[in-house]
């Protein structure tokens, strides 16, 4: 089934939500309308069966008091640092309440700018004297307003306390780094999402399993021509993807990997806040399975 929603009703909705105006619903009675004006199918809170069903059910039932710590991209730090070890971490040049605090002049000359708590909220700068402050100011103050939990009941953002962060810029001036997503489910990872140009017009994602197989998949971008190279050291990266996951019955780990050496990128228990619709749709009930619950 294609996704037959109307953008211009999503786009209502999530303007209305974002300012509060859907506060008064039950997580699940938004969601089950957020999810067929997206997917025009009914959402089966009871008895779910497919990824996308089980995300919004854990959206709704699992509430694990760490979970805001591990998707806040300042806060997870510490837990990287004792879990795995520090040195996968982005150097960290700052952190900061808003776009007014930060003091461009105490920043190297390439860098990246994300929030804590969004998705696909950030500035790559590779040089900060062409950067356009008053747009950036302008995204940044909007983007720090934006609830995840209020627009997708994404719970794990519920008390989120946004904030900015400044990391080194990973790769060279020409390429943003490939970027490694790995969907794991009860600590085992069952596919890799490799994102290649991504914040560009030519960004794709292309689908791999844990053995470096391609697969027939498309989750919302279409797949790169041709095939990536296996990543040095990806038995590592294995490893490591599986220890973070390893608590959690599914769990998106990001890493990125320059030429072999590894950084964590972030955890995300909600990807495209299961909404996206996977091709082939069998898909769904595939990984559904994997993901189990007890219900």
């Amino acid at each position: 089934m294609d996704n037959v929603c109307n953008p211009k009703v999503i786009r209502v909705i999530f303007a209305l939500a974002r300012r509060g105006y859907f506060d008064f619903l039950s997580d699940e009675y938004y969601l089950k309308m957020i999810y067929f004006l997206w997917r025009r199918e009914k959402i089966n809170f009871k008895n779910p069966k497919t990824f996308s069903e089980k995300i919004q059910w854990l959206k709704v039932n699992h509430r694990d008091v760490n979970m805001g710590k591990l998707v806040d991209k300042y806060e997870v730090r510490k837990y990287i640092k004792n879990t795995i070890g520090e040195e996968y971490l982005v150097p960290l040049v700052g952190c900061y309440d808003n776009y007014s605090d930060i003091d461009f002049d105490q920043l190297p000359n390439k860098f990246v700018l994300k929030t804590t708590h969004g998705s696909s909220q950030n500035l790559i700068c590779k040089n900060k004297k062409q950067i356009n402050h008053k747009l950036a100011k302008r995204n940044f103050d909007k983007w720090l307003t934006i609830s995840l939990y209020r627009i997708f009941r994404e719970w794990a953002y519920k008390y989120a306390k946004p904030k900015i962060i400044c990391e080194h810029f990973l790769g060279d001036d020409e390429n943003v780094p490939v970027d490694y997503k790995f969907y794991c489910f009860n600590g085992k990872p069952k596919f890799i999402q490799v994102n290649v140009e991504r914040y560009t017009d030519n960004h794709t994602e292309t689908y791999y399993d844990p053995e470096w197989n391609r697969m027939n998949f498309y989750y919302g971008v279409n797949g790169i021509d041709g095939e990536i190279d296996k990543p040095k050291n990806f038995e590592t990266m294995l490893e490591i993807v599986s220890k973070l996951s390893s608590e959690h019955k599914f769990v998106r780990v990001d890493l990125y990997n320059l030429s072999g050496k590894i950084y964590f990128g972030e955890l995300t228990f909600y990807p495209a806040s299961g909404l996206e619709i996977m091709k082939p749709e069998e898909l769904e009930n595939v990984f559904g399975d994997y993901m189990g619950l007890s219900i």
